[in-house]
């Protein structure tokens, strides 16, 4: 038996199991390295008997999903919201500030227009920069209100809110760009 498969806990904190400190920022190039090493550790091809290659498997499953969470910026912030208890379903969240909506509205039709207008895409490109750069900055938010006192988990929660709705605009925008 390469590694004892019957002591993995698929119940183990993602950020624990690749040995990064509990928090938003991190090191995706850190991440990939310990992320590619557990895989070679787990991989089921390393394993002749079958249950031990269907155990890998399900570690190995089970190390994708702590890597694609730990990777994607929302599902991190996600993931640490749940480590502290706060739980909800980031399919159904609302955004109730009239700013940010207004703002939200103004972006799509700004969008619109740029598209109905051929020939407009440095102008869709320098939109998307400044909505990638309001990403970064409710990103840097988030963390800030993380690393404060437990009662700041709503603020982190609406940063998280407002993350969640520039990332899906912004990769709509990239999508339609291919």
């Amino acid at each position: 038996m390469l590694n004892d498969l019957n002591q993995f806990d698929l119940k183990k904190n993602y950020f624990q199991f690749f040995d990064l400190s509990i928090q938003y920022s991190l090191s995706l190039t850190e991440l990939e390295a310990v992320y590619l090493n557990k895989q070679r550790l787990y991989h089921p091809d390393r394993y002749q008997d079958m249950s031990e290659k269907l155990r890998a498997t399900q570690i190995s499953a089970w190390i994708n999903d702590a890597y694609n969470t730990l990777q994607a910026p929302v599902l991190r912030a996600t993931y640490l919201l749940k480590l502290k208890g706060f739980t909800f379903d980031i399919e159904s969240i609302t955004v109730r500030d009239s700013n940010f909506l207004m703002q939200q509205m103004d972006l799509k039709e700004t969008l619109e227009h740029y598209k109905q207008h051929r020939n407009n895409e440095e102008e869709i490109n320098q939109l998307l920069i400044q909505t990638e750069q309001e990403f970064k900055q409710y990103m840097i938010d988030f963390e800030q209100y993380l690393k404060k006192s437990p009662a700041q988990l709503t603020e982190a929660f609406e940063a998280l809110k407002k993350i969640y709705f520039l990332d899906k605009w912004i990769q709509s925008v990239k999508y339609e760009q291919v």
